[in-house]
């Protein structure tokens, strides 16, 4: 299996969403206040 990158909020939820297991491993900015 090939690693990619995936980034920005609307690609990483509809991936949560949709194929949650092809999820390796998630980071999170806790310092980012977005509207």
């Amino acid at each position: 299996m090939s690693l990619k990158l995936l980034f920005g909020f609307h690609a990483v939820s509809v991936r949560l969403k949709v194929a949650p297991k092809s999820i390796r491993e998630l980071h999170v900015d806790a310092t980012r206040r977005d509207q």
